[in-house]
């Protein structure tokens, strides 16, 4: 102990309590030397050389306890002496084993003097509280019996710190102190670790200083770890961080993906876009590149060169790979493959059960309750348990506002199910991090209440379905839908509320990016949100490639999203409608079997993205914007061939709006810039700004349908008819030509330079329409011809006839004129259904053609027993398309009853 000077207590600050008329004078402090705990003091009598003693006495709950005394007769510093004046000074000790002080932690300790010669006479020198914290490895502790083993549970007390020996194995560990590493390799072998409460946590180098040796961290066994908190059970085979405590592990900085600069030819030398700290022996991926999600190569590293630009690799599985970018003008296609890093220097390694069997097992990460994740430059290899809810790799679960929290720039390798999952939790950070294999939803959000996390940078590759009947969402797996949204996503977002920016889905069985938008969900807290009706956080800088959809907004769950809820065997078509039109900016897709990007919802803006090499590029359901959009058919470097064909835009439901939208590399004859496909609604597209740059083998094309021949678009400045203006058909039929003044394209279709409204038979009834001046016709008896939405000119002179099959009209029907500005109307119809078995309700009689051309309202007449009507458009629509970019969002309808 330091000497002390007058007016100084003992080191620690603490006060020293002496009676004024005693003649001794004296000072006491706790201090700890490592395990041990040692309670020390000096001591005199002024005026009197007599030794002196000291007792020690516990303040307990249930009284005083005497711990023990010493006598005053060590060795002492002369200023100690010259601080009694004169006469004998002296140090006194006494020693407490650590578990010992561990048994007082937080109790009061009070010292007392006593002399030989002043019989009964005794000082207070002081009241203590012990404040134990050790520091030693974990082996030093349990032999101190600081740290105690049962059974097989280690359990490491509050306040202990147990730094990890080089090689161990035991049992459970639970940790309500701290368990860390220590400043050498480590190799750590266990069923389970346990963390458990506000100042408890497992810990390996910090943010500022990174741990640069290795941890491997070894789940064994499937014996439970048995801790949980607020009724959520850790599991088995688990590093659980529960009630509050800290989960802070900082490996070794080193960016986790890069791409390639060149595509690699057979056994050669991999080159890459930047410079990678990896080093020999380091395992490496690089995605796939090909319309199959599962034509990846995966190897280790042999050698490096050029300051870790170039890797030679020794591979285990090898496939073909694209290197390439493209540059249009002032765009460009970047189609190089990702590569991967999938070695860290701190692994949490799971047990591998029966990899491609039904038990796929292994370990699991969770975050629970109000705990914290720190992590960073981890690999996290066989987690996650099939089948099983609440068993992730990496999981924060119910933790609520968790910011500042994070998982950075680590590896998710072979998982048996998912790889991050934020449940009931906001704000946190997934960034740079790579997943690789794994079953099911990959990153995922999974009620639908997580707002304000942030996705960033993260590359997810191999991504696959389930076993069915172990997977723990009908989407995992599954769909009723799987041409526009398909499960598993390597991105589920079940909250639009978040950033989900610069991330890659390369490699895929289902969805690159899902956004599954619930109608509504309850959170745990009881807080009703409405996911389909929430603004956009951020959707940007997105990858996706080498999967069957690239980006689908739509197919939410169907009730409680909670897998093993209600309505998780549900998927639902949903239609989202946030308060202001997002927009989804400068994302690329490419080489996606099924569509590059699929949504469906109220206005949104899809701006400034690439897509190529697809078999279709934009499927956009009601009222979307493209902007500046570069769409590539068939690039000089696509690896294989979709089955189909390739397509551009799809005229679909609608109506869509374009400004701005490059076709190149359409030379092929696989290839279709515009494709008309067959859909549930038939308002006008809005097109401008189109450019067909190089030769176009086919601008536009249909799926042969009857409801694919009524799509239309308008060709606002003449970009694809050299008509501005005018509406383009996507198929030459002779029903388009009936208003006069309509030509052909030399590249298929017909433009004319009319306006047109979209007839709607609610019936779902095959019918057939005829063009009286022409007398061409469509629609048909048979399911493929029906015809429940016919594109007729607005307020054009002439003629149609609707004839419906009587036998199989309903009693009552709707008959509506769509997608037309406010007062527009509808060529007469001829209602081919004898006159006295029809009453139209909703329209004023007349007498003739010229008073029903004349009406400005829905009208009609009969003659020759047969009904005339025309409807005007005198409503706003009820379909949801209000915010039509066009304006054209108002309807008029007619109800026919019908009695045979």
């Amino acid at each position: 102990m330091e000497a002390l000077e007058d007016g100084d207590t003992e080191e620690g600050g603490l006060e020293l309590t002496v009676a004024e008329t005693s003649e001794v004078d004296g000072a006491f402090a706790v201090r700890q030397d490592g395990i041990d705990y040692a309670l020390r003091g000096w001591v005199c009598v002024v005026g009197d050389p007599t030794r002196l003693r000291v007792r020690f006495f516990a303040e307990e709950e249930d009284g005083r306890r005497t711990l023990g005394r010493a006598i005053a007769r060590l060795p002492h510093e002369a200023a100690v002496e010259d601080r009694c004046e004169s006469g004998a000074a002296h140090r006194f000790e006494l020693t407490l084993t650590g578990a010992e002080a561990l048994a007082l932690q937080g109790v009061t300790i009070t010292a007392v003097a006593q002399t030989q010669t002043l019989v009964g006479h005794r000082t207070v020198l002081g009241a203590r509280t012990v404040d134990y914290a050790p520091t030693a490895y974990l082996s030093e502790l349990i032999a101190a019996q600081v740290v105690t083993v049962e059974d097989d549970l280690t359990t490491i007390p509050a306040s202990v710190t147990a730094l990890m020996d080089a090689e161990d194995r035991r049992g459970r560990i639970h940790v309500y102190g701290v368990l860390a590493c220590a400043d050498h390799d480590t190799r750590l072998q266990t069923t389970g670790i346990g963390v458990m409460g506000p100042r408890a946590a497992l810990r390996c180098g910090s943010e500022d200083d990174r741990f640069t040796h290795t941890l491997r961290v070894e789940l064994r066994g499937w014996r439970p770890l048995g801790m949980e908190h607020m009724g959520h059970s850790a599991g088995r085979q688990a590093i659980a961080v529960m009630g509050g405590a800290e989960l802070s592990l900082h490996g070794r900085a080193a960016p986790g993906w890069t791409r390639l600069a060149a595509a690699p030819a057979v056994d050669d030398a991999v080159r890459l876009v930047d410079r990678v700290p990896w080093n020999e022996e380091d395992e490496v991926f690089v995605a796939s590149s090909q319309f199959r999600f599962d034509l990846h190569s995966r190897g280790r590293i042999t050698r490096v060169e050029d300051g870790g630009a170039t890797l030679a690799v020794d591979w285990a599985t090898q496939s073909a790979h694209r290197g390439d970018v493209t540059r249009y003008g002032d765009q460009t296609f970047d189609a190089r493959a990702e590569v991967g890093l999938l070695t860290r220097n701190i692994q949490i390694v799971g047990t591998e059960i029966v990899r491609n069997g039904l038990d796929q097992r292994g370990g699991h990460v969770m975050i629970a309750g109000r705990s914290r994740a720190y992590v960073e430059g981890v690999e996290l290899r066989h987690l996650g348990q099939l089948g099983l809810l609440g068993r992730y790799p990496f999981h924060w679960h119910h933790a609520g506002d968790a910011s500042g929290q994070y998982l950075r720039d680590s590896a998710i390798v072979d998982s048996f199910q998912r790889c991050v999952t934020i449940h009931a939790t906001h704000n946190v950070e997934v960034t740079d991090n790579v997943c690789f294999e794994t079953y099911g939803h990959a990153f995922f959000l999974e009620l639908g209440t997580e707002t304000g996390n942030t996705l960033s940078g993260n590359l997810a590759a191999a991504v696959r379905k389930p076993a069915l009947g172990r997977e723990l969402l009908f989407s995992d797996n599954q769909s009723d839908s799987p041409g526009i949204f398909l499960g598993p996503a390597a991105f589920w977002i079940s909250n639009p509320d978040n950033v989900v920016r610069d991330n890659v889905a390369a490699g895929f069985e289902g969805s690159g990016f899902w956004y599954a938008l619930a109608h509504e969900v309850t959170g745990p807290d009881g807080v009703t949100v409405y996911p389909s009706q929430t603004a956009l956080g951020e959707l940007s800088g997105n990858v996706a490639h080498s999967g069957p959809i690239g980006l689908t907004i739509d197919g939410g769950p169907n009730g409680d999203a909670v897998p093993g809820g209600a309505g998780d065997r549900e998927v639902t078509m949903t239609f989202y409608r946030p308060p202001t039109p997002p927009v989804f900016e400068g994302n690329t897709f490419y080489q996606l079997s099924r569509v590059a990007i699929y949504a469906r919802g109220t206005r949104m803006i899809f701006r400034g993205n690439v897509t190529g090499d697809n078999r279709l590029s934009y499927r956009l359901g009601q009222n979307q914007e493209v902007e500046d959009a570069l769409v590539v058919g068939q690039s000089a470097h696509l690896i294989g061939q979709a089955a189909g064909g390739l397509r551009g835009y799809a005229l679909y439901d609608g109506p869509s709006q374009v400004d701005g939208m490059r076709f190149v590399a359409f030379d092929s004859p696989y290839a279709t810039a515009l494709e008309a496909i067959g859909a549930a609604n038939r308002p006008i597209h809005r097109l401008s700004g189109l450019s067909f740059e190089g030769t176009v083998t086919q601008r536009l094309g249909t799926d042969g349908t009857e409801r694919a021949r009524q799509a239309a678009f308008l060709d606002e400045d003449g970009g694809a008819s050299g008509l501005p203006g005018a509406t383009v058909f996507a198929e030459d039929h002779p029903f388009h030509h009936a208003p006069g003044g309509c030509f052909s394209l030399e590249w298929g279709g017909v433009a004319c330079p009319h306006r047109y409204g979209s007839l709607h038979l609610s019936a779902d009834q095959p019918a057939v329409v005829r063009a009286a001046a022409n007398g061409a016709t469509v629609g048909g008896d048979a399911p493929e011809q029906a015809v429940t939405y016919v594109t007729l000119p607005v307020g054009s002179e002439d003629v149609y006839q609707l004839r419906p099959n009587p036998e199989t009209w309903p009693a009552s029907s709707e008959i509506a004129f769509r997608f037309v500005q406010p007062g527009q109307a509808s060529p007469v119809i001829r209602l081919d259904l004898p006159a006295d078995t029809v009453q139209l309700v909703g329209a004023a009689r007349v007498d003739g053609f010229n008073q029903l051309r004349a009406a400005t309202e829905t009208a009609f007449f009969v003659r020759d027993g047969r009904v005339f009507f025309r409807i005007v458009a005198d409503r706003e629509d009820d379909r949801g398309d209000r915010h039509t970019p066009s304006g054209e969002a108002y309807a008029g309808a007619v109800t026919v009853e019908y009695a045979r």
